[in-house]
């Protein structure tokens, strides 16, 4: 029997002790495998399905739990990137196309918390009035998780 390695997120390949062929005629002595965290969703108050409204300049608090086989996952490396970018109002609800005046912000305003979420407070800029924005989570499995917002 074969043990998959899974400890580690990301594109991972396993040696065969032997080759073997697929039903094409193709034969290998690797197979290649993702291992992925599971990812329920932003918490509250952010929604995953429905558009964001908040006030321009206002904080708003970003949550989320990712889990591995074993459970929440708490490594501050678990997350790769956090970032908002501007799109189109008609499109923020999708994810939409972005525009590119894309904002990167700190890994290092990111929190691991003692329940195995991560937090963080994205600050929106007044000057973002009228925009709708994606948030966009990273992670260490190269996955990424949005949410739509739209500025008043």
């Amino acid at each position: 029997m074969l043990t998959f390695p899974t400890s580690q997120p990301g594109a991972l390949d396993l040696t065969l002790p032997s080759p073997v062929t697929d039903l094409a005629g193709n034969t290998t002595t690797t197979v290649h495998y993702e291992v992925r965290f599971a990812f329920t969703g932003f918490d509250r108050p952010v929604s995953n399905t429905a558009l964001n409204l908040v006030k321009a300049g206002s904080a708003v608090p970003v949550t989320f739990s990712p889990a591995d086989a074993l459970g929440p996952v708490s490594a501050m490396n678990d997350v790769t990137a956090i970032s908002n970018t501007g799109v189109p109002c008609s499109a923020a609800s999708t994810g939409g196309t972005s525009t590119p005046d894309t904002v990167t912000a700190s890994l290092s305003v990111l929190t691991s918390t003692s329940d195995g979420r991560f937090a963080c407070v994205w600050k929106t800029s007044n000057a973002s009035a009228g925009q709708c924005r994606v948030l966009t989570v990273t992670l260490a499995d190269r996955t990424t998780h949005v949410a739509a917002f739209q500025l008043k």
